[in-house]
């Protein structure tokens, strides 16, 4: 697992970052996944994403393209290694029209959610997360992601409801805390979010 310590520090709340794309990562594990998936994720548990990225790059290549349960995690890894968003957004959408399993539109909404979140756009990605939210309800990584987008819609109320229920989840991922801490914050629960804050670091 990357260590995200330096990261938060420094970058201003709200704005999405590399670390953010670890809970993406997280929501994708899965006994369900195929070969190729499951060799790619061993690469990344050992920091190893851009090798990662090869394997998957390859048998893109060489795949007869009725399997796409991977294009996620390969438009995933495009994203964070800086490859090529718009490669990846293709590939999402390719996902996104095909007759994949709900759980692996979820994944693909996701990271088009975190990529429209990233840059800033349209509604900050929060009909993409919500779509996620719909194909597989108990997703931490979209529930998370809305929170942060609402976050940087000024929604402060409905982010910390979805931070909350992302905590119940991953009670002990410190970059959640992070972002109730900001959403408590901007609410002047001021007592709550240093305990958040507090949480985080401890």
């Amino acid at each position: 697992i990357l260590s995200f310590l330096t990261v938060y520090l420094l970058n201003r709340p709200g704005k999405p970052s590399r670390e953010t794309s670890e809970i993406n990562r997280k929501q994708m594990e899965t006994n369900e996944d195929s070969v190729i998936v499951q060799r790619a994720k061993k690469f990344i548990k050992t920091g190893k994403n851009k090798q990662a990225l090869k394997e998957l790059a390859k048998y893109h290549e060489s795949n007869n393209k009725a399997d796409l349960s991977y294009l996620p995690l390969y438009a995933g890894l495009l994203i964070t290694e800086g490859e090529s968003v718009l490669r990846a957004k293709r590939l999402l959408e390719q996902v996104l029209s095909s007759s994949s399993r709900p759980k692996i539109k979820s994944q693909a909404h996701l990271w088009l959610g975190y990529l429209l979140l990233s840059e800033d756009e349209a509604d900050m990605g929060e009909s993409h997360f919500l779509e996620a939210l719909q194909l597989n309800p108990k997703d931490p990584a979209a529930t998370f992601n809305l929170g942060r987008a609402y976050l940087r819609q000024e929604k402060y109320q409905q982010a910390l409801e979805y931070f909350q229920l992302a905590e119940l989840d991953l009670p002990n991922f410190w970059l959640i805390h992070i972002y109730s801490g900001w959403a408590k914050s901007s609410l002047k629960l001021n007592e709550e979010a240093n305990k958040a804050f507090k949480l985080a670091v401890s």
